[in-house]
């Protein structure tokens, strides 16, 4: 979780390379994933999935300007920053809350400071605080597909597929949850339905975004399926 997940759009290999090279060269650790051109990114993006979308403007395909208005569509927080040779976008950089501009070449300095704007930003998002091998670590709420109480640890399910588990009861965190996205579903387990899939109503569980499952119980079946429900019809709405 201490590390920075970057999302590196960009269509010139050498560039793409050089990129990372640097972004692997921050004080600040970050983790990369590479996209070749706009429409892998797009396809591949879901919210809460990256902590800093670096996009090129000037892409084959969909532009990083057509990418940014395609984010801002399902996510108004992740910070977002063109890799440019020119400022012409500026007034669609400002329509589209963008949040830096890096100029080809781009410099070290700069990189750092986006990643440690990026940093900062996750740092203030609404989340919980929790203890891992004697240390706090901050987990936002929007990198939470579900957790799940075991025995008498909490295990955080993150978006990219890491776990996290931590000494704590579910109620502590069901307390402190934003509802909706958040939804009690079981003694056991509690999901943020921006990451539920469907409902399997035979199994009694939501089926979630990566395939793993979150039990509900007997009697809430249908409580589960009308929360779900309600929570795509107002983020279709939104849209």
């Amino acid at each position: 979780m201490d590390e920075l997940l970057v999302a590196l759009c960009e269509d010139d290999d050498a560039e793409r390379e050089r990129m990372t090279t640097t972004l692997g060269e921050c004080p600040l650790p970050c983790r990369v994933d590479c996209y070749a051109d706009g429409e892998s990114f797009a396809s591949a993006f879901y919210p809460g999935r990256y902590d800093l979308i670096l996009l090129d403007i000037y892409m084959g395909g969909m532009s990083g300007v057509d990418v940014a208005a395609r984010v801002r569509e399902v996510d108004s927080h992740v910070p977002i920053a063109f890799v440019t040779t020119s400022q012409d976008h500026a007034l669609d950089g400002y329509r589209l809350r963008v949040d830096r501009y890096l100029q080809k070449p781009v410099s070290a300095h700069d990189v750092a400071e986006v990643v440690e704007h990026a940093a900062r930003r996750r740092s203030e998002a609404p989340g919980v605080t929790v203890k891992v091998d004697r240390r706090d670590v901050r987990i936002p709420f929007s990198r939470i597909r579900f957790a799940e109480q075991q025995n008498h640890s909490v295990v955080y399910h993150l978006v990219g597929g890491d776990d996290v588990a931590a000494r704590g009861r579910l109620d502590s965190l069901d307390d402190l949850a934003p509802k909706p996205p958040f939804f009690r579903c079981h003694q056991s387990f509690l999901v943020n339905l921006e990451h539920v899939y469907r409902v399997d109503e035979g199994l009694r569980a939501f089926e979630m975004d990566q395939g793993d499952i979150a039990f509900i119980r007997r009697d809430s079946v249908r409580q589960a399926k009308s929360a779900f429900m309600s929570f795509m019809l107002r983020e279709t709405r939104s849209m």
